[in-house]
């Protein structure tokens, strides 16, 4: 006989009504995983910040065998709550089933960072090719039994809070981002991104927020993962609830910081000496407060080569009396080996760019600024091209012009008018992609279809810098060069992966067009040596090297600057005040 159960009655039933979390479980036990991960999801969907329900709804993706989703739901348990080593462990697992050996090893130590007693998860890195000598030490050292040497220590280093200072459009940018290749807007933060992603191998906390930020306001992120897809906690915190042991920017200016964060280590990256070589750009106030910040505050410098390293003792120590020659590191932008780079149909991609397989396709993957060798080289492409009817060859120009960005306009004129003389190549062997913003799009795709790319500067501070993205690019797909001289790029290997050019010598510049297209086994010879060198750019050996080192190294003496005497900045303000302000900020 059935029975009538009224409203009074329902509602107490309802106490007794399983809640979503308790079905999961329940469906979990009995091995039903598809009931689960939906009850799971249903769950998440009231508590999406729930480190605990994402790893739950990770395990039962992982059962159902949709193993890119459970990858993508560990990653959000990870960012909820970075600390639990179990679900690196498990990250860990899922990343080996899927051929990620690089990411799998992170996790992995990252596992055994945060649970030294457990240290039996160092043999988990057997499988991922450590020498049984090698974790036989690395648990030792996790429980307590190994020599106290820093050095002895420092392969797995003490965990340190970083906080990476970025553009606000750049944080935003990469929050809206969460889940794919963390995509930018500037090249200079490929260097941020690269710190974070090395830090975060090594086992060290990361957070990103934006510069110039009241220190109580919530707006910093505890990141999880940069490569190959960028993730994030939900939910913003303030710096100083952080304490961060480790302070980064990528602008200088920025880190009048010390009266902020006096503990950490505060770290400048040098990617571009552009302020010098074009200072008309860049206002008083900029200089200055680039100046003061190196003067008072910043700890360690990390530029991208030896030059550029010169350069910058000499121009501190010359205006800020800044003796620290040995603070500043030297880790050039490298190969992130989890980074995705595109996969194409080689095919398909060149006849979209109107070459064939017999065609040499020449790329400018970069832009066009005033500080590069770009027009000297379309002269000589034109002009080449003109005589040589029979060279099979394209040039593709990448992105002419950007919104916002006339900094440049008076050398994009020129482009123009090369491009006007040469009409008659426009759109068959020259190629202009106008707009920057719709050739960043296409250009990966374009780059990995090429078979040269271009990296030219003028004879100037800026051909100092040498590695943009784009030279990392072309470097990653294993492509040579044409190259101008006095970069340093072009001396590695004895100049065997480039084809080198005089800056603004047009005669030099035909002179290789010719080699390429009539010695076409110099070309093969020069992509095999492109290819071994790439090998030596490893971020692991720049960034992760250089971290190590700032880990180790003391912080900058107490009130150092005292030592130094007057610069030529206090001597030049005309707003003494305003120096003294910010010097007493920092005590």
């Amino acid at each position: 006989m059935a029975t009538y159960v009224g409203l009074e009655g329902m509602k107490y039933l309802s106490h007794f009504t399983p809640s979503p979390i308790a079905q999961a479980d329940r469906a979990r036990d009995n091995g039903l995983w598809s009931k689960a991960s939906e009850l799971y999801a249903r769950a998440l969907k009231r508590n999406p910040d729930s480190a605990p329900i994402w790893v739950q709804y990770a395990h039962m993706l992982k059962e159902q065998g949709d193993l890119e989703a459970a990858e993508r739901a560990y990653y959000n348990a990870v960012a909820r709550d970075p600390n639990q080593a179990d679900t690196h462990r498990h990250l860990g697992h899922l990343l080996m089933r899927r051929n990620k050996l690089n990411q799998a090893e992170a996790h992995y130590l990252r596992a055994v960072a945060l649970n030294p007693p457990a240290a039996d998860f160092v043999w988990e890195l057997e499988a991922l090719g450590w020498s049984r000598f090698r974790l036989i030490e690395l648990q030792r050292i996790l429980l307590g039994n190994a020599a106290q040497e820093e050095n002895t220590r420092m392969d797995f280093g003490p965990c340190a809070k970083i906080l990476v200072l970025a553009e606000r459009e750049t944080v935003d940018q990469l929050k809206r981002g969460e889940g794919e290749p963390p995509r930018l807007r500037w090249s200079h933060d490929h260097n941020l991104l690269q710190f974070m992603h090395e830090a975060l191998r090594a086992g060290h906390r990361v957070w990103v927020g934006p510069v110039h930020s009241d220190p109580s306001a919530a707006g910093s992120y505890s990141v999880a993962a940069v490569y190959p897809d960028w993730y994030q906690a939900s939910k913003p915190i303030s710096f100083d609830t952080i304490e961060p042991d480790i302070v980064v920017a990528v602008f200088p200016e920025a880190l009048n910081v010390r009266a902020m964060f006096p503990r950490a280590k505060i770290i400048a990256i040098h990617a571009a000496i552009h302020w010098l070589e074009a200072p008309e750009v860049f206002t008083p106030e900029y200089v200055f407060d680039l100046l003061t910040a190196i003067k008072y505050n910043v700890d360690f410098i990390i530029t991208q080569n030896r030059r550029m390293a010169e350069i910058l003792a000499k121009f501190y120590r010359l205006l800020v009396r800044w003796p620290l020659e040995d603070r500043i590191l030297i880790a050039p932008l490298g190969i992130v080996w989890e980074e995705r780079r595109i996969s194409i149909d080689r095919a398909v991609v060149r006849r979209q760019m109107g070459a064939t397989e017999d065609d040499i396709v020449i790329i400018n993957a970069g832009g066009v600024w005033r500080w590069t060798d770009v027009n000297s080289f379309l002269v000589a492409f034109g002009e080449f091209t003109t005589e040589h009817s029979d060279a099979r060859m394209q040039f593709h120009l990448m992105g002419l012009v950007q919104e916002n960005n006339h900094d440049h306009d008076s050398y994009i004129a020129e482009t123009e008018e090369i491009l006007n003389r040469f009409s008659h190549l426009v759109g068959r062997q020259i190629i202009v992609h106008r707009d920057w913003a719709a050739a960043s799009r296409i250009v990966n795709a374009y780059t990995a279809a090429s078979d040269i790319g271009l990296n030219v500067n003028q004879d100037s501070l800026e051909n100092w810098q040498s590695h943009r993205v784009r030279s990392v690019n072309y470097m990653a797909y294993g492509m040579p060069v044409i190259n101008t001289s006095g970069d340093l790029f072009s001396e590695l290997d004895d100049g065997q992966h480039a084809f080198v050019a005089r800056p603004g010598d047009i005669a030099t510049y035909k002179e290789i067009l010719h080699s390429i297209v009539y010695c076409k086994d110099n070309l093969a010879r020069k992509r095999e040596a492109m290819r071994m060198l790439c090998r030596e750019y490893d971020t692991r050996r720049t960034y992760g090297e250089a971290i190590k080192k700032i880990i180790c190294a003391p912080n900058r003496e107490h009130r150092d600057y005292d030592l130094w005497g007057k610069c030529v900045i206090e001597h030049a303000t005309d707003n003494r005040q305003t120096l003294v302000r910010r010097k007493n900020q920092t005590m």
